[in-house]
Protein backbone atom coordinates (compact mmCIF):
# COMPACT_ATOMS: atom_id res chain seq x y z
CA UNK A 1 0.00 0.00 0.00
CA UNK A 2 2.71 2.53 1.13
CA UNK A 3 4.84 1.90 -2.38
CA UNK A 4 1.41 2.67 -4.15
CA UNK A 5 1.33 5.78 -2.72
CA UNK A 6 5.26 6.59 -3.50
CA UNK A 7 4.11 5.90 -7.04
CA UNK A 8 0.95 7.89 -6.57
CA UNK A 9 2.84 11.06 -5.29
CA UNK A 10 5.64 10.26 -7.65
CA UNK A 11 2.84 10.55 -10.40
CA UNK A 12 1.08 13.62 -9.73
CA UNK A 13 4.42 15.51 -9.15
CA UNK A 14 5.16 14.79 -12.54
CA UNK A 15 1.74 16.00 -13.79
CA UNK A 16 2.62 18.66 -12.21
CA UNK A 17 5.79 19.31 -13.47
CA UNK A 18 3.98 18.99 -17.12
CA UNK A 19 1.11 20.97 -16.57
CA UNK A 20 3.11 23.82 -15.14
CA UNK A 21 5.76 23.86 -18.03
CA UNK A 22 8.93 22.72 -16.21
CA UNK A 23 8.94 19.57 -17.82
CA UNK A 24 9.58 21.33 -21.05
CA UNK A 25 11.21 24.55 -19.46
CA UNK A 26 13.62 22.89 -17.20
CA UNK A 27 15.45 20.14 -20.32
CA UNK A 28 15.49 23.22 -22.19
CA UNK A 29 18.02 25.28 -20.62
CA UNK A 30 20.08 22.14 -20.15
CA UNK A 31 19.99 22.21 -23.99
CA UNK A 32 21.41 25.23 -24.71
CA UNK A 33 24.39 24.46 -21.96
CA UNK A 34 25.12 21.56 -23.67
CA UNK A 35 25.07 24.08 -27.43
CA UNK A 36 27.13 26.33 -25.55
CA UNK A 37 29.47 23.91 -24.87
CA UNK A 38 29.46 22.33 -28.12
CA UNK A 39 30.54 25.61 -29.96
CA UNK A 40 34.44 24.29 -28.89
CA UNK A 41 33.97 20.81 -31.14
CA UNK A 42 34.31 22.78 -34.31
CA UNK A 43 37.86 24.79 -32.96
CA UNK A 44 38.92 21.60 -31.35
CA UNK A 45 38.59 19.58 -34.73
CA UNK A 46 40.39 22.76 -36.63
CA UNK A 47 42.85 22.10 -34.21
CA UNK A 48 43.28 18.93 -34.29
CA UNK A 49 43.10 18.86 -38.56
CA UNK A 50 45.61 22.01 -38.49
CA UNK A 51 48.71 21.22 -36.34
CA UNK A 52 47.93 17.48 -38.35
CA UNK A 53 48.46 18.51 -41.54
CA UNK A 54 51.01 22.33 -40.61
CA UNK A 55 53.52 20.94 -41.79
CA UNK A 56 52.72 19.32 -44.92
CA UNK A 57 50.27 22.77 -45.76
CA UNK A 58 53.47 25.37 -44.79
CA UNK A 59 56.19 23.21 -45.13
CA UNK A 60 59.78 24.52 -44.76
CA UNK A 61 61.02 23.71 -48.02
CA UNK A 62 60.17 20.74 -50.49
CA UNK A 63 60.64 17.48 -47.85
CA UNK A 64 57.87 16.87 -45.78
CA UNK A 65 58.53 16.37 -41.94
CA UNK A 66 58.43 12.45 -41.49
CA UNK A 67 57.86 11.27 -37.56
CA UNK A 68 60.53 8.27 -37.87
CA UNK A 69 63.34 10.37 -39.07
CA UNK A 70 62.59 13.30 -36.62
CA UNK A 71 64.44 16.02 -37.09
CA UNK A 72 66.74 15.08 -39.39
CA UNK A 73 64.13 16.01 -42.20
CA UNK A 74 63.39 19.44 -40.92
CA UNK A 75 67.15 20.15 -40.37
CA UNK A 76 67.88 18.71 -44.23
CA UNK A 77 64.70 20.59 -45.53
CA UNK A 78 65.65 24.09 -44.06
CA UNK A 79 69.51 23.57 -45.37
CA UNK A 80 68.11 23.48 -48.60
CA UNK A 81 64.99 25.98 -48.53
CA UNK A 82 64.78 29.16 -50.25
CA UNK A 83 64.56 32.36 -48.22
CA UNK A 84 61.22 32.77 -50.12
CA UNK A 85 60.30 29.04 -48.61
CA UNK A 86 61.12 29.73 -45.12
CA UNK A 87 59.43 33.01 -44.99
CA UNK A 88 56.05 31.55 -46.17
CA UNK A 89 56.73 28.48 -43.43
CA UNK A 90 56.60 31.23 -40.99
CA UNK A 91 53.73 33.18 -42.24
CA UNK A 92 52.00 30.34 -42.38
CA UNK A 93 52.20 28.57 -39.15
CA UNK A 94 51.49 32.43 -37.40
CA UNK A 95 48.48 32.39 -39.41
CA UNK A 96 47.82 29.32 -37.92
CA UNK A 97 48.33 30.47 -34.36
CA UNK A 98 46.01 33.54 -35.12
CA UNK A 99 43.02 32.13 -36.36
CA UNK A 100 42.85 29.16 -34.09
CA UNK A 101 43.17 32.19 -31.46
CA UNK A 102 40.15 33.64 -33.47
CA UNK A 103 38.21 30.33 -33.24
CA UNK A 104 38.77 29.67 -29.62
CA UNK A 105 37.32 33.58 -29.52
CA UNK A 106 34.51 33.27 -31.24
CA UNK A 107 33.49 29.48 -29.21
CA UNK A 108 33.76 31.55 -25.97
CA UNK A 109 31.56 33.94 -27.47
CA UNK A 110 28.58 31.30 -28.83
CA UNK A 111 29.06 29.88 -25.40
CA UNK A 112 27.96 33.17 -23.58
CA UNK A 113 25.20 33.65 -26.27
CA UNK A 114 23.75 30.21 -25.02
CA UNK A 115 24.08 31.48 -21.18
CA UNK A 116 21.98 34.89 -22.22
CA UNK A 117 19.56 32.82 -23.73
CA UNK A 118 19.27 30.38 -21.30
CA UNK A 119 18.43 33.91 -19.05
CA UNK A 120 16.04 35.28 -22.09
CA UNK A 121 14.08 31.93 -21.80
CA UNK A 122 12.88 32.66 -18.62
CA UNK A 123 11.26 35.98 -19.94
CA UNK A 124 10.17 34.44 -23.53
CA UNK A 125 8.21 31.54 -21.42
CA UNK A 126 7.04 31.83 -17.85
CA UNK A 127 6.32 28.45 -15.48
CA UNK A 128 2.31 28.57 -15.35
CA UNK A 129 1.39 29.44 -18.40
CA UNK A 130 -1.00 28.24 -20.11
CA UNK A 131 0.53 27.85 -24.03
CA UNK A 132 4.61 26.46 -23.32
CA UNK A 133 5.70 24.13 -25.88
CA UNK A 134 5.29 26.51 -29.30
CA UNK A 135 6.80 29.62 -27.52
CA UNK A 136 9.74 27.12 -26.79
CA UNK A 137 9.89 25.87 -30.09
CA UNK A 138 9.71 29.23 -31.41
CA UNK A 139 12.84 30.65 -29.14
CA UNK A 140 14.65 27.66 -30.45
CA UNK A 141 14.06 28.70 -33.96
CA UNK A 142 15.16 32.24 -33.03
CA UNK A 143 18.22 31.03 -31.34
CA UNK A 144 19.32 28.73 -34.21
CA UNK A 145 18.88 31.60 -36.48
CA UNK A 146 20.84 33.79 -34.71
CA UNK A 147 24.11 31.18 -34.20
CA UNK A 148 24.01 30.32 -37.92
CA UNK A 149 23.47 33.72 -39.06
CA UNK A 150 26.24 34.64 -37.08
CA UNK A 151 28.22 32.01 -37.51
CA UNK A 152 28.07 33.00 -41.28
CA UNK A 153 28.76 36.45 -41.26
CA UNK A 154 31.81 36.16 -38.65
CA UNK A 155 33.87 33.03 -40.00
CA UNK A 156 33.98 32.86 -43.79
CA UNK A 157 34.80 37.04 -43.53
CA UNK A 158 37.80 36.96 -41.52
CA UNK A 159 38.96 33.34 -42.92
CA UNK A 160 39.04 35.29 -46.30
CA UNK A 161 41.16 38.14 -44.91
CA UNK A 162 43.75 35.44 -42.80
CA UNK A 163 44.06 33.73 -46.47
CA UNK A 164 44.10 37.38 -48.41
CA UNK A 165 47.04 38.32 -45.46
CA UNK A 166 48.87 35.06 -46.28
CA UNK A 167 48.78 35.85 -50.16
CA UNK A 168 49.54 39.03 -49.60
CA UNK A 169 52.55 38.73 -47.46
CA UNK A 170 53.85 35.50 -49.34
CA UNK A 171 53.15 36.07 -53.36
CA UNK A 172 51.42 33.14 -53.49
CA UNK A 173 49.40 32.11 -56.81
CA UNK A 174 50.84 34.78 -58.55
CA UNK A 175 49.72 37.53 -56.17
CA UNK A 176 51.51 40.29 -57.64
CA UNK A 177 51.37 39.31 -61.19
CA UNK A 178 48.70 41.02 -63.76
CA UNK A 179 47.40 43.21 -60.91
CA UNK A 180 46.02 39.86 -59.30
CA UNK A 181 45.80 41.17 -55.56
CA UNK A 182 43.48 44.20 -56.56
CA UNK A 183 41.60 41.20 -57.89
CA UNK A 184 41.77 39.10 -55.03
CA UNK A 185 40.96 42.06 -52.95
CA UNK A 186 37.44 42.44 -55.00
CA UNK A 187 36.54 39.11 -54.55
CA UNK A 188 36.99 39.30 -50.79
CA UNK A 189 35.43 42.48 -50.58
CA UNK A 190 32.27 41.17 -52.58
CA UNK A 191 32.34 37.78 -50.29
CA UNK A 192 32.59 39.92 -47.15
CA UNK A 193 29.14 41.64 -48.06
CA UNK A 194 27.00 38.52 -49.45
CA UNK A 195 27.93 36.56 -46.14
CA UNK A 196 26.62 39.94 -43.89
CA UNK A 197 23.65 40.27 -46.12
CA UNK A 198 23.11 36.00 -46.01
CA UNK A 199 23.89 36.45 -42.12
CA UNK A 200 20.98 39.27 -41.93
CA UNK A 201 18.72 37.28 -43.78
CA UNK A 202 19.33 34.25 -42.09
CA UNK A 203 18.57 36.21 -38.55
CA UNK A 204 15.23 37.67 -39.87
CA UNK A 205 13.99 35.20 -41.65
CA UNK A 206 14.37 32.71 -38.36
CA UNK A 207 13.04 35.33 -36.36
CA UNK A 208 9.86 35.90 -38.83
CA UNK A 209 9.24 32.15 -38.30
CA UNK A 210 9.84 32.42 -34.75
CA UNK A 211 7.51 35.32 -34.19
CA UNK A 212 4.85 33.49 -36.37
CA UNK A 213 5.01 30.56 -34.05
CA UNK A 214 4.59 32.44 -31.08
CA UNK A 215 1.98 34.94 -31.91
CA UNK A 216 -1.21 33.41 -31.38
CA UNK A 217 0.29 31.75 -27.75
CA UNK A 218 1.37 34.93 -27.11
CA UNK A 219 -1.82 36.14 -26.92
CA UNK A 220 -3.56 33.40 -25.83
CA UNK A 221 -1.25 34.06 -22.51
CA UNK A 222 -2.01 37.72 -22.36
CA UNK A 223 -5.22 36.86 -22.72
CA UNK A 224 -5.19 34.72 -19.84
CA UNK A 225 -3.31 37.09 -17.35
CA UNK A 226 -6.06 39.47 -18.28
CA UNK A 227 -8.74 37.49 -17.39
CA UNK A 228 -6.90 36.65 -14.03
CA UNK A 229 -6.28 40.67 -13.48
CA UNK A 230 -10.10 40.89 -14.36
CA UNK A 231 -10.94 37.92 -11.89
CA UNK A 232 -8.80 39.42 -9.39
CA UNK A 233 -10.21 42.89 -9.64
CA UNK A 234 -14.35 41.88 -9.30
CA UNK A 235 -13.15 39.84 -6.21
CA UNK A 236 -11.79 42.58 -4.20
CA UNK A 237 -14.78 44.84 -5.53
CA UNK A 238 -17.29 42.22 -4.23
CA UNK A 239 -15.05 41.51 -0.59
CA UNK A 240 -15.61 45.10 -0.29
CA UNK A 241 -18.95 45.27 -1.02
CA UNK A 242 -20.03 42.88 1.90
CA UNK A 243 -17.32 44.63 4.47
CA UNK A 244 -19.42 47.64 3.64
CA UNK A 245 -22.75 46.16 3.98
Amino acid sequence: MNFLNVVRNWMYALMRLIDNGKFFIKPQKWWYFIFGLAAFIFPLIVTYLLVDQAIDVFRIGHKVYDSDLGGAIVRDAVEKSSFKDVWRGIVGVIGIILFLIYQYVVAFLFFYFWKSRIKNLDSHVKVGDNIVALPLMAHSVKCMGEVLGVYIGLIPPVAGIFLYIFFLLTGEYDFYHDWNFLKYLIVLAVAIVVCFMLAWGIIFLFRVISERITLRPQIANDVRDMGDIHRAAVMQEETENIERS
